[in-house]
């Protein structure tokens, strides 16, 4: 309690003050009061808000990978449905489908024995390639972040010898009847493929290996992405068809 002759003692700091300098000393200490709890209050709000948004980042990257994951597998069914037609498959699964065939059937040329893998172990292998093509084409421009293709690129393969083996029972045959199932296969496959590229690309994450080769290429060349797919697309039908012929002599 301060002493009946109006002067007041405050020990820190260590002065006498009265009338106004006492009201002086009070708002000023008042203000210093509430400045601090301001910040405070702005840097906990803060702090709240950055966990918020860091909350929303993940999950939006947990939501986008889940759909990545769910686009590749309905590419994988729709890539085995146009296999088990019969009629053909899609670009990028000629050359692994026909080094499997030949593979697991035992042949040999020149005394080279085709290894037995599967249609996506071989796949793994020429995304692989992908990958390292875009690093020399790009050089200095190769974006590290897209060394995840090669991740992507396994789950794919994953994917389609499971939807291989889930479309086994729908292989078409030579017959008539087996022509007509085929041809009903491939419609099918498209819509599923088509339905799967979308979802791959709405989720705007790391491409796959066999699109970024194409992308690497359009920015070095300067070509349209459309026109330099449908050389890659053409070259791949072109590698699988030769090694075809030189497999099995068709």
């Amino acid at each position: 309690n301060p002493p009946s002759t109006g002067v007041y003692i405050i020990s820190r700091p260590r002065l006498a003050l009265s009338g106004w300098g006492l009201a002086f000393y009070r708002v000023r200490y008042a203000s210093t009061v509430f400045i601090n709890f301001a910040n405070v209050a702005f840097a906990e709000a803060l702090s709240l808000t950055f966990i918020m948004i860091n909350k929303d980042k993940v999950k939006f990257f947990f939501r986008q990978q889940l759909l990545l994951l769910a686009s590749l597998y309905v590419m994988t069914f729709g890539v085995s449905l146009f296999i088990r037609s019969n009629p053909g498959s899609s670009a990028i699964s000629v050359t692994p489908l026909v080094w499997s065939a030949a593979g697991l059937g035992g042949v040999c040329v020149g005394g080279f024995c085709v290894p037995p893998l599967t249609v996506g172990g071989y796949t793994i292998i020429m995304n692989s390639i992908f990958v390292i093509l875009q690093i020399l084409i790009l050089r200095g421009r190769y974006q590290p972040v897209q060394l995840f293709q090669l991740v992507i690129g396994a789950i794919f393969s994953v994917f389609l010898d499971a939807n291989m083996s889930l479309t086994s029972p729908l292989e078409a045959g030579s017959d008539p009847a087996g022509v007509a199932w085929g041809l009903f296969l491939v419609a099918v496959a498209g819509v599923i493929m088509g339905v799967g590229v979308a979802c791959e690309v709405r989720c705007r994450s790391v491409m796959m290996p066999g699109e970024g080769i194409q992308v690497a290429i359009s920015k070095v060349s300067g070509k349209e992405f459309s026109k330099v797919k449908i050389v890659v697309d053409s070259t791949l039908v072109a590698i699988g068809v030769a090694c075809s012929v030189v497999f099995f002599g068709i």
